[in-house]
């Protein structure tokens, strides 16, 4: 795809291309890969963290760390290659049967965000298979499922939203609850920025914090905000 031209920032069109959305842009391919490779481990934890809000537990202490060139696996072995090795474990597997299946579905961008059909000399495979036993056939295919309202997508864009918004977590129940709510009332809309404010005006309040061990009622700062709260 050629750039707009100017220098002004320019609305364009990806109908005809092989990018849609936050999963295929360069700034999130680039930002889950390492230097010298692609991640998808890095890419299916952030997916599940930051657009499902379910991140995966932390792996066992014993786990031993994912070996790039495992012993007797050719030098063409493809990542998704590779990765089956590490799941051999049970305790590897219980994790990364939810994370792979995520990241080997965008390994058709490599580490710098760049479209590609191809791995070390081998036809790339971006099929897959959820945990719940979802297939998909490609990247477009494993966004349109993730981003279904089923999944906690949209709960979970509204919760990072509203945190961005009033400058606090709602990762309690109560806040999950609140997000849902909010999200729900986003689809019945077609006012959903003004749906977005109403429920960062509106949400719970914040539960009081605990005092410092270093404030002191005495303080002029400490007894200023206490009696200019009504």
């Amino acid at each position: 795809m050629m750039p707009p031209p100017g220098t002004d920032f320019a609305r364009v069109s990806l109908a005809g291309t092989n990018r849609t959305g936050i999963l295929m842009q360069g700034s999130f391919l680039t930002m889950t890969s390492y230097p010298n490779r692609t991640s998808p481990v890095r890419r299916g934890i952030y997916v599940l963290s930051r657009l499902q809000c379910s991140p995966p537990s932390p792996p066992p202490a014993d786990v031993p760390k994912f070996v790039e060139d495992p012993p007797g696996v050719p030098p063409n072995a493809t990542m998704r290659e590779r990765l089956a090795l590490h799941r051999v474990r049970p305790d590897c597997a219980s994790c990364h049967n939810s994370i792979d299946p995520i990241g080997l579905g965008l390994e058709n961008f490599d580490g710098i965000g760049r479209f590609r059909t191809m791995e070390a000399g081998q036809t790339l495979d971006i099929s897959g298979k959820l945990p719940d036993g979802t297939a998909f056939a490609g990247t477009a295919e494993l966004a349109a499922i993730l981003k279904q309202p089923s999944r906690g997508f949209d709960a979970c864009m509204t919760r990072n939203m509203l945190t961005f918004m009033v400058g606090r977590g709602f990762e309690d129940v109560t806040g999950v609850a609140w997000s849902s709510k909010v999200a729900d009332a986003a689809h019945t809309s077609a006012c959903r920025r003004s749906i977005g404010r109403w429920g960062a005006f509106v949400s719970p309040p914040q539960p009081p914090r605990r005092r410092s061990a270093f404030s002191s009622t005495s303080s002029p700062t400490a007894s200023t905000r206490r009696t200019g709260r009504r």
